[in-house]
């Protein structure tokens, strides 16, 4: 029987293939098979994969047009065969026996969903990054990270909630990660980091012209919506799923959109979105041991004028 799954989407990735490749393939799980996805890469990622699928047995190489990595994610998924499923980024890495570890970790407390800390890693150091927020497992499960990696799913969870990737949408995680989080019976934590995500790779650059995708962030907000309204989880979790929309879909989507003046219109069209659907958003319990600088940016997405975040951004550069 599989273990896990590793699915792995790759775009452009020559240059971080070994790395990311490497430890895995020296983590001590067995049986463990990894589904690597080039989505359309125009360097010679695909040519360094299949040399690592002709070498090893565990590794199963998709090739596809370029589509996206929800697309790629989605269609790994369905050639999966573990009874758990990991997300990785190629660009990123884990820690030594990172699988394992949450491998055993699953199976000794029978849990459908397991997450950690992790590590952003920059070219001069390594910041550790704490999902730890209280004593409620499965609350920190819905506000950890709402990226899939660093985390542990049981093929039983997925297929329970029909879960897959919003395809040829960008904020895609979020529509969907904290929902998965909130729909499992028995998540656990590792309070250790055990994946390295690569800041060093993180793009800081604003795209020149303002883009219609940028819209995506308004079909995230209620695609999470309806999915946790239907599976009754909005009152069992408010705080969390609160948190969730100011932290990682308002502010987000209005610092996003304040860096252009086509995007002023759509920032007041996210605020009515999102105040539509809750109450005192900015009273957040998750909130009381921020960053000043974590609270102005997150209370000036509510409420200060779209006109002078702009002209902030503007200033800034």
């Amino acid at each position: 029987m599989t273990t896990v799954s590793i699915i792995i989407p790759c775009y452009n990735a020559s240059s971080y293939i070994d790395n990311c490749l490497t430890r895995i393939l020296k983590d001590e799980l067995e049986n463990k098979e990894i589904i690597l996805v080039n989505d359309g890469s125009k360097d010679n990622t695909l040519t360094i994969l299949k040399k690592y699928q002709k070498k090893y047995k565990e590794i199963t190489v998709i090739d596809q047009v370029n589509s996206g990595q929800a697309i790629a994610r989605n269609k790994a998924l369905k050639k999966a065969t573990g009874k758990y499923i990991m997300f990785v980024d190629i660009d990123d890495y884990i820690c030594d026996n990172a699988i394992k570890i949450m491998y055993d970790y699953a199976e000794e407390n029978k849990c459908d969903y397991v997450f950690s800390d992790y590590y952003e890693h920059y070219k001069e150091m390594d910041k550790i990054i704490s999902n730890y927020f209280n004593e409620d497992i499965k609350k920190n499960a819905i506000v950890a990270n709402f990226a899939p990696w660093a985390k542990l799913i049981a093929r039983d969870l997925i297929d329970k909630i029909n879960f897959s990737f919003c395809e040829g949408k960008i904020f895609e995680d979020i529509a969907v990660i904290p929902h998965l989080a909130a729909s499992s019976e028995n998540p656990g934590y590792i309070s250790k980091p055990l994946y390295y995500y690569n800041m060093a790779n993180v793009s800081t650059t604003r795209d020149k012209v303002y883009q219609k995708k940028f819209e995506d962030i308004i079909f995230v907000s209620d695609y999470l919506y309806e999915k946790l309204k239907k599976d009754e989880l909005l009152e069992k979790y408010e705080e969390e799923i609160k948190y969730i929309y100011l932290d990682g879909i308002l502010k987000s989507g209005v610092l996003k959109f304040a860096k252009y003046k086509e995007g002023i219109k759509n920032i007041k069209v996210l605020r009515k979105n999102v105040k539509k659907k809750f109450n005192k958003l900015f009273i957040n319990k998750y909130f009381k041991n921020e960053t000043f600088y974590r609270k102005f940016t997150a209370w000036s997405s509510v409420y200060l004028p779209a006109n002078i975040l702009y002209l902030m951004k503007k200033i800034k550069g």
